[in-house]
């Protein structure tokens, strides 16, 4: 597939995805709703009690609405004894301003009380009568396609107020940072599972062909994806059994890369280069997607000289544009390698290396006003060992550069003039300049008068 074909491919799938969103929206308009994403098609909307009771055989819902009472009563005596958990002691500092003869609002502070302990136990994987939902489609969409890559996900939009709902709609405690960033809220169904009808419900259908470019979309465009949705230990731990895998992934990605780094040959470099790509992208197409990946697979396309490919991972690797600078060099077009060392050099301004490649290749193109601005600059970063040789080898550079100008226009007394400079370079080893001008003259096939050519051969 070529370049257009992909592009237009991409494009296709974009559009896909917003007429996805567009469809959840334009159902939303209707009226207020919360929603719900699940990544396959339950035959019911239920609570995790409600399934482990049925497994028990009990669907009775006042057995599930007592369980969950007596759940909740017997976790407060474990509050606050976990390190990293918000203490609830702002609702112990109520209760004791508050007499007795107060009973309703007590009661309400105890309600209250026992919703933060259920949000907590259902947080931690626990087993309560709550159903998570989220104010927010988008969130519901990424749960419609996270998981069962090979079965159709949906996002379930519910009626945040019904009078004839068989449900409880509670806001999740700001106390938890990743019910924030899900936008959480929580359903309670009286009979353990929500019952999806017409009056109080839409269902809309996430083809799974479709799941990949939605994941990737959300994480595009709206910087939703499982490091952002998951942002706490414990909703690392949940997705540990996906983790797993991918490290396994990354540490046979790495060893072929270490089996190129050592590989004699060139074919067998690549082939190994082109294993450990061919791991890394397979990783990156699900989700998660860990961050430092990108970089990785970057590293590897910039071993296997596709520049291009790295710098679209990762932009701001200094190292990617300097290198595809040298490559647009060996290939005679020095605009191209002049662009990509001044990238290079504008994300990492101290680098000497950069700066040295960007001036010789202003001797060639002859902007030799350029190019003393830069050997300005590294004289400036006269701290540096070995500056002086260096710009040496940069002076000759230049001379030699301007000698074969001269010689290519037959302007022999310039170019004589050129030759006696190198020549009063003391303490410098200026062979490899002078080598070069003699490979000149012979390829160029350039006839020296004989006074000029004795000069470059005895130099």
């Amino acid at each position: 597939m070529n370049m257009t074909s992909q592009s237009d491919s991409q494009n296709n799938k974009v559009d896909k995805v917003l007429e996805k969103i567009s469809e959840i929206v334009q159902h939303s308009a209707s009226g207020n709703y919360i929603y719900r994403g699940e990544h396959q098609s339950y035959e019911k909307v239920s609570s995790n009690l409600y399934r482990a009771y049925a497994d028990l055989g009990i669907k009775n819902s006042d057995v599930i609405r007592q369980g969950q009472k007596k759940s909740s009563k017997a976790a407060r005596g474990y509050l606050n004894k976990t390190a990293d958990e918000t203490p609830l002691v702002y609702l112990d500092d109520v209760t004791e301003d508050i007499s007795e003869n107060q009973p309703g609002i007590l009661r309400a502070i105890d309600e209250k009380r026992d919703f933060e302990i259920l949000a907590r136990i259902q947080h931690y994987g626990g087993k309560t009568n709550l159903i998570d939902f989220t104010t927010d489609y988008l969130i519901a969409l990424f749960f419609a396609c996270l998981g069962s890559e090979e079965e159709d996900g949906r996002v379930i939009l519910l009626k945040n107020k019904d009078k004839r709902a068989e449900y409880k709609i509670k806001k999740m405690s700001p106390l938890i940072s990743r019910a924030e960033s899900q936008k959480s809220i929580f359903v309670e169904p009286y009979k353990g599972f929500v019952d999806l009808t017409e009056h109080n419900s839409y269902t809309i259908s996430i083809p799974k062909c479709l799941k990949k470019a939605v994941l990737d979309y959300l994480r595009d465009y709206h910087d939703i994806s499982t490091e952002s949705i998951y942002n706490d230990l414990h909703g690392f731990i949940r997705l540990q059994d996906i983790y797993l895998p991918i490290y396994k992934a990354l540490y046979e990605a790495n060893e072929w890369e270490t089996r190129g780094d050592s590989a004699e040959k060139d074919s067998e470099k690549q082939r190994c280069y082109g294993e450990s790509v061919k791991i890394y992208a397979e990783i990156l197409r699900h989700e998660p997607k860990p961050s430092e990946v990108y970089g990785l697979l970057g590293k590897v396309y910039a071993k296997m000289g596709e520049y291009d490919k790295a710098i679209g991972l990762n932009s701001k690797e200094p190292e990617y544009y300097f290198n595809r600078g040298s490559a647009y060099l060996q290939k005679g077009d020095v605009e191209l390698a002049k662009t990509d060392y001044r990238e290079a050099i504008r994300l990492d301004r101290e680098n000497i290396m950069y700066r040295r490649d960007l001036c010789l290749t202003l001797f060639k193109s002859q902007e030799w006003e350029e190019a003393d601005k830069e050997l300005s600059f590294i004289k400036d970063m006269g701290k540096l060992e070995d500056i002086d040789t260096l710009l040496k080898e940069l002076e000759a550079a230049k001379h030699c550069e301007r000698c074969k100008i001269h010689l290519e226009k037959n302007e022999w007394r310039k170019a004589s003039e050129e030759l006696k400079v190198l020549e009063k370079m003391e303490h410098f080893n200026i062979r490899p300049s002078l080598q070069e001008i003699k490979e000149f003259v012979k390829n160029e096939e350039i006839n020296l008068p004989g006074d000029l050519a004795a000069m470059l051969e005895n130099c």
